[in-house]
């Protein structure tokens, strides 16, 4: 079974993959259309959303990920030096070690931002990759109701409908026809790719497009504009809101098809906004039932299938060795562990970061050695203990550390945040565990690297510090 789903699905039929989750449709983002145009105007007509349905180019995508770097880091550092002079507030609020401390990290302004900028950095994306992530597919996961379909079949042979309509009758949702063909025009305009501008609109134009019917509007789906009459409607295709935006298609527009040597054509009467995290089977475009009618066509359909029935499958096949079956379940194990090997290569990159702000903080503490050497003396001559010089110490590095986890932390709830809302629509709530584990991580880390890098201040007698310190 596997073999042949492989092998099928290579030839396009398909499901799509939209932001973080699998779009499963036979139709959409990997069995693309042909790109309407011809009418130089309509380039213009671009969505807005651009995030939501379009595909960047690589040098879009470059150059997105090198602004949103830099901006990241303005900001980081902004809002580390922020943090770094807020400290002077509570340096007269504290007890002596603490405002020892603090007053190090304070009079090396400059120093104590490059390096919380450095560790918030590299902790932010490991709270995103480790942390968020994973709270991102739960949210997801969650939001699928019980019974989501999890197998799609396609192929069905017209002639096998009937039969593989009984054999499934206590699984199957709804049969949907299915014409391959191509887009071909827009008010009789020619599709042509130099009318475009979007690299995805242009690889549209070499592909095969799946045309369906439907009388009753699928469930799923919500017409923003126009109305669905498919029942009573001649001619006429209801078309996917970013499908429209993306071609852009208008209400009133002719849409011409060739499909298998006929060309047919039809009004649009009406655009849908479609939930395509459902895991029904949904269609860029869906035509009146007369205008499917007469092509050649095969179907399509999906069902939840209980763990305990898989054996249902391989009888399936069996008795049409035609379909082809998608188990969406393997395909989302097998993203998830893609996902998953991307992850850790990356996590292991910003690793480098936090070791890059380890070297930058041993580099700060030998170029102040010699200060942090005759400021220890004297605490020690004018009567403190070596341990409370010790818990000075830590108290700065600390201090360095809890502030670099709070920057991380709001930092990537920020970008979370964005991610949920905007770009893969899904309720964020902040996850407190983020805080937990950026603010105590920071502290406890950045604290121990710092008392040991300083530790050896405290192996020399004051006396002969100040002596030498003298001459």
């Amino acid at each position: 079974m596997g073999k042949r789903a492989a092998l099928n699905s290579i030839s396009g039929k398909s499901f799509a993959e939209r932001n973080f989750c699998l779009k499963t449709q036979i139709e959409a983002a990997r069995l693309p259309t042909i790109p309407p145009s011809g009418n130089k105007n309509r380039v213009k007509n671009k969505p807005r959303n651009w995030l939501k349905f379009n595909t960047p180019g690589d040098t879009q995508l470059a150059g997105l990920m090198i602004g949103g770097t830099v901006l990241t880091l303005l900001i980081l550092m902004g809002t580390g030096y922020g943090l770094v002079h807020s400290l002077r507030v509570f340096r007269h609020q504290a007890g002596v070690t603490w405002r020892f401390g603090l007053a190090n990290l304070a009079r090396r302004a400059k120093t104590s931002s490059i390096q919380l900028t450095a560790f918030g950095l590299g902790l932010m994306a490991l709270l995103l990759l480790a942390v968020v992530r994973v709270d991102l597919l739960n949210t997801w996961q969650d939001r699928l109701p019980e019974g989501t379909p999890n197998h799609f079949i396609i192929n069905i042979q017209e002639t096998d409908l009937q039969r593989f309509e009984t054999h499934t009758s206590t699984l199957s949702n709804q049969f949907y026809p299915m014409a391959v063909g191509r887009f071909i025009a827009i008010n009789n305009e020619p599709v042509l790719a130099e009318n475009y501008t979007n690299n995805r609109a242009k690889r549209f134009i070499e592909r095969t497009f799946n045309l369906s019917s439907a009388t009753t509007l699928p469930a799923g789906n919500r017409i923003i504009a126009g109305t669905f009459q498919h029942e009573t409607a001649q001619q006429a295709f209801s078309i996917e809101q970013g499908f429209a935006k993306r071609m852009g298609i208008e209400l009133g527009d002719t849409l011409q098809f060739r499909i298998a040597e006929q060309t047919i054509s039809g009004k649009v009467t009406s655009i849908r906004a479609v939930q395509w995290d459902r895991f029904e089977v949904n269609f860029f475009v869906l035509a009146s039932p007369d205008v499917i009618a007469p092509l050649p066509k095969t179907y399509v359909t999906s069902f939840y299938l209980p763990d305990n029935r898989f054996d249902f499958i391989p009888t399936l096949i069996h008795d049409f060795p035609s379909i082809t079956v998608i188990n969406v379940k393997s395909l989302l194990k097998q993203v998830r562990e893609l996902m998953t090997r991307a992850t850790n290569a990356v996590q292991y990159v910003f690793l480098f970061t936090l070791l890059a702000g380890l070297m930058v903080l041993y580099a700060a503490i030998a170029a102040s050695h010699e200060e942090r050497l005759y400021e220890g003396a004297i605490l020690r001559t004018l009567g403190a203990t070596q341990s409370q010089v010790l818990l000075g110490l830590g108290a700065e590095f600390i201090t360095l550390g809890i502030l670099a986890g709070i920057l991380a932390t709001l930092t990537a709830s920020g970008i979370a945040y964005v991610l949920a809302e905007f770009i893969f629509e899904l309720p964020y709530q902040f996850n407190i565990w983020i805080g937990v584990i950026g603010v105590i991580g920071g502290g406890v880390g950045i604290g121990l690297a710092g008392i040991l890098g300083t530790y050896s201040i405290l192996q020399q007698p004051p006396s002969a510090i100040l002596q030498k310190g003298g001459s």
